[in-house]
C-alpha cells in the first residue's frame, strides 16, 4: 500500500512540474491545474457529443454522475465472490458509465470502452477460477508465515 500510493504521488508530483514548466504565471498554471485534475462544476465544463447544448443543460449531468458514483460504489460489494469475469464487466460498466456522464466528448469515444466490452462478451467461463485458488501457497509473506507454521 506503501509503495503504490508513494507511486501515486510521485506520479502526480512529476505531472505538475511538467505543467510548471510552461511557466506564464499563476493564474494560467491555476486553469491548467484545474483542468488537469478535472476541477470543475458541471456547467462551467465545455459540453459536446451527448451533453451538447442543443441537446439538453449541462445540469442533468448532476444525477447521472451521482448514479454512476453509486455504481461503482455497489461494485466494491457485489458481487460477492469475484473473478476475472466480473473485473472484465465491473470496469466495462464503470467504463462505459463514465462516458455518459463526460461532459468533453460524452459517449462519443467508443475506442475507450469496446475492447474490455467485447472481451466481456467474448470470455470464457471463469466461474471456478478465484485467486486463492489458483496462486501457490506462498505467494504473500502473510501466507509463508501460515505455510510454515501448519
Amino acid at each position: 500500500m506503501i509503495r503504490f500510493l508513494s507511486g501515486v504521488v510521485i506520479a502526480i508530483a512529476v505531472l505538475i512540474v511538467a505543467l510548471a514548466l510552461e511557466w506564464n504565471g499563476w493564474d494560467e498554471f491555476s486553469l491548467k491545474l484545474q483542468w488537469m485534475f478535472g476541477w470543475r462544476l458541471p456547467w462551467e465544463a465545455l459540453t459536446e457529443g451527448f451533453w451538447s447544448p442543443r441537446f439538453t443543460t449541462p445540469e442533468y449531468r448532476i444525477p447521472v454522475l451521482a448514479a454512476f458514483i453509486a455504481m461503482c460504489g455497489g461494485f466494491a460489494l457485489w458481487p460477492a465472490q469475484k473473478n476475472l469475469g466480473t473485473l472484465l464487466c465491473c470496469s466495462a460498466a464503470v467504463m462505459l458509465g463514465s462516458q455518459f456522464w463526460h461532459a468533453h466528448g460524452g459517449g462519443l469515444y467508443m475506442a475507450w470502452y469496446l475492447p474490455i466490452a467485447l472481451l466481456t462478451i467474448f470470455r470464457p467461463n471463469l466461474e471456478d477460477r478465484i485467486a486463492l485458488a489458483v496462486l501457490p501457497a506462498g505467494w504473500t509473506p502473510k501466507r509463508n508465515s501460515a505455510a510454515k507454521a501448519a
